[in-house]
């Protein structure tokens, strides 16, 4: 385990500095795997201008820092949505034969839309009423390079204003696992 690197992301992410592993950081470990698997000249997509869109990450104990991890993920189909198309990137983390943590990552290739399935923005609760809102972050505008040196996820659309423009944003997009990450600290 690289203490440095958790370190640094612990600081980026607003976690406490812990001998046991914050959830979201088994996702930047397994990061170069997703990588090395959207590259594959079999793979339906290029890997850049993909939009992580969705998260799901199951902890089935805490996981100590010394602990060694064997990973593995594998892809779904590609299905339809909205706007575009999505897959999923299923992540098995494991200790010795344990099962440790399960992720689900959701990923977009936008284009024209095809369906109705995956992720909304929207802010409304189950029962359809607004949420409230119970923080506001003051973000600097270098977070997704910073994010990016600790996650390796430097993804275009989140380094720069300029180069987000080119793959459509108005904007530079903080990173889906930073606010996922963010949010989990700060409960």
């Amino acid at each position: 385990m690289e203490r440095g690197r958790l370190v640094a992301y612990d600081r980026v992410c607003g976690f406490s500095l812990s001998d046991t592993l914050p959830p979201t950081y088994i996702h930047i470990l397994a990061f170069p795997l997703h990588l090395k698997l959207m590259s594959e000249p079999s793979f339906p997509f290029r890997a850049i201008g993909l939009v992580h869109i969705g998260n799901e990450i199951t902890q089935r104990r805490p996981v100590d820092v010394s602990e060694k991890l064997s990973l593995r993920v594998a892809p779904t189909a590609v299905e339809p949505h909205p706007r575009g198309q999505q897959f999923s990137l299923r992540t098995e983390a494991r200790a010795g034969e344990e099962v440790v943590w399960e992720e689900v990552s959701t990923i977009l290739k936008r284009g024209s839309g095809g369906g109705s399935s995956g992720s909304g923005g929207s802010r409304a609760s189950e029962g359809g009423a607004e949420l409230p809102t119970t923080a506001t972050w003051k973000l600097r505008g270098d977070l997704g390079r910073r994010y990016a040196s600790v996650s390796g996820d430097v993804n275009p659309i989140h380094m720069h204003g300029l180069s987000a423009k080119l793959f459509g944003y108005p904007s530079a997009i903080a990173h889906g696992m930073w606010t996922n990450a963010r949010s989990l600290a700060a409960l």
